[in-house]
């Protein structure tokens, strides 16, 4: 017997047993696992196409004089 991998399922809000559903795309395997609880879907291989962190905009510093004021 197989066991069938466990993950954090959000809409069960549980920890469940996952299993990969058949292709209906024709492929030999897919990524693709779903909850034996619910149906909500994963996608269980790969690297997440992870947004970029945008630098933030800091604005010029003004240059102080020796006295500590504002040029």
């Amino acid at each position: 017997m197989t066991s069938q991998p466990e993950f954090f399922c959000p809409s069960c809000a549980a920890v469940v047993a996952f299993e990969q559903p058949p292709c209906s795309d024709g492929h030999e395997e897919c990524l693709d696992l779903a909850c034996t609880l619910c149906g909500t879907a994963l996608f269980a291989g790969g690297q997440a196409p992870w947004p970029q962190r945008r630098r933030r905009h800091r604005p010029a510093r003004r240059a102080r004089t020796s006295a500590g004021r504002v040029a």
